[in-house]
């Protein structure tokens, strides 16, 4: 697993035109050199990761399984529901 170095880690700020250190809030993140909100990429490197992401196959479908039509991937909900769906079960 790759270490993340949070100290160095970059997000793009409109205003400064540039990748910028930040700091986190519980709402959004702010540009340390001018206080705006920062954003993960720039325009033009999401317009590039997106024509990428377009382009890119997913596992299944690079090792020659297709998607079954009709089937959509569950959707389950997280392990606290879960918990509390056995507890009721069992009449806790």
């Amino acid at each position: 697993m790759d270490s993340i170095d949070y100290y160095n880690d970059t997000k793009y700020c409109p205003k400064c035109d540039q990748y910028v250190l930040y700091l986190r809030s519980i709402q959004a993140c702010y540009c340390t050199e001018c206080g705006g909100q920062v954003k993960l990429f720039s325009k033009a490197d999401w317009e590039e990761f997106q024509r990428l992401e377009r382009g890119s196959q997913t596992r299944a479908q690079r090792n020659g399984f297709a998607r079954t039509p009709g089937l959509e991937p569950e959707t389950g909900g997280d392990d606290e529901d879960e918990g509390a769906s056995r507890r009721q079960g069992q009449g806790a």
